[in-house]
């Protein structure tokens, strides 16, 4: 009896099941195709390359996966992305295709770059970790080993709420549990504003010419709507001053920033790791150095009042050129205003964003090279291509930046207001 279209692709989203969850779960339904071998070979779903290449083709031509070049930062480069389609993505989370989110088109291959990041960690760092303890390797393992450490690396924006729930489960002395009920209950009247924004947006835009990202659907409150133009509509605000932005940032904002938070105890001590995935290639340590800020004044709350929580931060850079280039920011002396001494670029920031000398002793930075460029972005043909790239460009001060980003945004206001009007 000859099976249906529907019938063969379902048979084969069960056969290669593990291929489409290592892409769903580690990669945000987006992988590098480089590293998704990695991955086949770590877990033994796969002898060789060539029978690997011929696997992810043949998923290809049937409408299980897509596949499309990984132009970082817009230059090209050798590697492919592999993206999954709704029918694969619907297999997955037991849903129809039409009623799934889909992967967006990003200009800018933001979202590839941060799994590119995200799955080299948990290749190159996470997963010798449990070879060291004699853990086996596989999907579930690492999973596990994540949700045990309360680490949010899996977890996407707009997933805040999700994470800290899971927060409750901890189980230390100098926890404050009472904050992280408090800051569910914020998140949840954040998450029911934004659910409303965006169902008016969508009931504004249904009789509307105005094309919608590919892949929306109706938000939740746990996942919020993963479609960016929605979210850019609800999120357009005015100008947040300094204060501002320490008051209004929370959980949601770290996996804005890229970094993941992960509590750990080591000696009775009570440490929050934060990891830093430096995506833009340090082409602004000083907002890298707000983030971390931000990002501590945050998490400390989450120590009782009489204790203080020691946070090692780690970025991790996409090479080792990147990484010297970090430090070397890092660690240069500027000056500060009512102080006789310089200070560095990375205490004069911290300062300047509420985290004294004294706040600063509790933490520790450590810089680390992911050699990314090297690996998948071709080396020095990158870093010639992205010279060239800055050279050609034509040389503006700060300020007139700042402008032309300003009205960039008030123009693309502009149009989904009359977008909406219509």
């Amino acid at each position: 009896m000859k099976i249906t279209k529907q019938e063969e692709k379902l048979k084969l989203c069960a056969d290669y099941a593990d291929y489409l969850k290592i892409i769903y779960h580690f990669g945000n339904k987006i992988m590098l195709q480089k590293q998704l071998f990695q991955y086949a070979k770590l877990f033994t779903l796969v002898g060789s390359e060539a029978i690997f290449t011929q696997v992810i083709k043949y998923l290809e031509e049937k409408g299980i996966i897509k596949r499309e070049a990984f132009v970082p930062y817009g230059l090209k480069t050798q590697h492919k992305v592999i993206i999954l389609t709704k029918f694969a993505i619907g297999y997955l989370e037991n849903k129809k295709p039409d009623t799934v989110n889909g992967v967006a088109k990003n200009k800018n291959d933001e979202r590839a770059m941060l799994s590119v990041f995200r799955n080299e960690y948990i290749i190159e760092v996470l997963i010798p970790f449990l070879k060291l303890r004699n853990i086996d390797i596989n999907l579930e393992s690492i999973i596990r080993v994540l949700n045990r450490r309360k680490n949010s690396l899996l977890f996407e924006r707009n997933q805040g709420l999700a994470y800290l729930k899971t927060l409750r489960e901890i189980d230390n002395k100098k926890f404050n549990y009472t904050f992280v009920e408090s800051e569910i209950e914020r998140l949840i009247r954040t998450a029911k504003k934004r659910q409303l924004g965006i169902q008016k947006a969508l009931e504004n835009r249904k009789n509307t010419p105005a094309k919608l990202s590919q892949g929306s659907q109706k938000p939740t409150l746990e996942t919020g709507s993963q479609d960016p133009i929605l979210e850019a509509q609800f999120r357009k605000k005015k100008y947040k001053t300094k204060d501002e932005k320490i008051e209004s940032y929370n959980i949601d904002s770290l996996f804005s920033s890229f970094m993941a938070s992960e509590f750990l105890k080591l000696d009775n001590d009570f440490i929050l790791q934060l990891n830093v995935f430096d995506i833009s290639d340090s082409t602004n340590f000083y907002r890298l150095a707000t983030q971390i800020a931000c990002a501590y004044i945050y998490f400390k709350n989450f120590a009782l009042h009489d204790e203080m929580l020691k946070v090692n931060v780690t970025i991790y850079t996409a090479s080792s050129g990147s990484l010297e280039k970090i430090k070397k920011e890092a660690n240069r002396f500027v000056e500060v205003q009512g102080l006789t001494e310089k200070r560095t670029l990375l205490n004069a920031t911290l300062r300047n964003w509420k985290v004294d000398d004294n706040m600063q002793t509790f933490i520790k930075f450590e810089y680390r090279t992911l050699e990314i460029t090297e690996k998948y972005l071709d080396g020095k043909k990158y870093k010639n291509l992205l010279q060239n790239q800055k050279s050609n460009s034509p040389k503006k001060d700060t300020l007139a930046k700042m402008r032309e980003e300003i009205n960039e945004l008030k123009l693309m206001i502009k149009k989904m207001t009359e977008v909406q009007d219509k």
